[in-house]
């Protein structure tokens, strides 16, 4: 009987409307979407992250040089 859409009876005639519910589904996926994307969380926005590597030198390389 709930579904996505109802009927409401008017002066000219019925009208299909579609559910509040509905609507609020819709904008909560939205939101969810948009933090998933923001906070990196997405396939898509995976791609865009970038990590700049520190330029040191890994301390084990360090010790090898300097026993030469």
């Amino acid at each position: 009987k709930e579904g996505y859409t109802y009927k409401n009876n008017t002066e000219s005639g019925l009208m299909i409307k579609a559910h509040p519910s509905a609507a609020m589904k819709a904008d909560a996926w939205k939101r969810i979407r948009a933090m998933l994307s923001e906070f990196g969380m997405t396939p898509a926005s995976r791609t865009k992250v970038t990590m700049k590597t520190p330029a040191e030198e890994d301390p084990f390389t360090a010790f090898l040089k300097a026993r030469d």
